[in-house]
């Protein structure tokens, strides 16, 4: 009669210890990856903006109609090379970092992409009853929301990643969330909102791209 398989001992105390350390420096040893998406959308987002407020001005004889063609045409082809232009992320084995800044890109941009689209059709369909166009202006609350998407999304990208350096930038989308608020239905707005983003994104972006070309050698 052979003997029994030996059972394999619980983890110990010290086991679990390791595992908790090697987590908690993953954020130490692999940078983050949302620099390229942060570059994309935000040179994005600011160029639409600039052109909303242009319309808006007056400078850009379009009509209003052209308001979200103009966004669709900026955002959704940066959608498409935010897909393909994901080379750096292949070179990282996928941390806990990697996942909290991932999933937190991702939930806050389909909010922002369901809140637009939801709001626009909102506009549309009571102009098409009454025939005024002040639903539009809940339109002009996309920006400041769209800021705190930023912050919310910055702070916990810094936290899981452990980059003190991103936490300047959340509380500076904390400030653009006012300064879009105090500015909304003008077309000042539509300014204010394509520096702010330059700002948080696009600079923070280029940070982490340095990051992460200098983790790689």
């Amino acid at each position: 009669m052979s003997a029994a398989a030996p059972i394999d001992p619980a983890p110990s105390a010290q086991d679990d210890l390791r595992m908790m350390r090697e987590l908690a420096e993953e954020g130490l040893t692999r940078p983050l990856l949302s620099g390229r998406h942060l570059v994309l959308f935000g040179a994005a987002i600011a160029l639409a903006s600039l052109l909303h407020g242009l319309v808006m001005l007056g400078t850009l004889d379009w009509s209003p109609n052209a308001l979200p063609v103009i966004w669709l045409g900026l955002i959704v082809p940066a959608m498409v090379v935010s897909k393909l232009w994901r080379s750096g992320e292949r070179d990282w084995r996928p941390s806990l970092g990697h996942k909290v800044e991932k999933e937190v890109w991702q939930t806050g941009g389909a909010f922002l992409g369901i809140i637009s689209i939801s709001t626009l059709a909102l506009a549309y369909l009571q102009l098409d009853r009454t025939g005024e166009t002040v639903t539009f202006y809940l339109m002009s609350m996309i920006a400041p929301v769209t800021f705190g998407v930023y912050a919310t999304a910055l702070a916990a990208s810094a936290a899981a990643g452990r980059v003190a350096a991103l936490r300047p930038f959340a509380a500076l989308a904390m400030a653009f969330v006012v300064a879009t608020a105090m500015t909304a239905g003008t077309a000042m707005q539509f300014a204010v909102m394509g520096v702010g983003v330059l700002l948080v994104s696009v600079v923070p972006g280029v940070m982490l791209i340095q990051r992460e070309n200098a983790a790689r050698g």
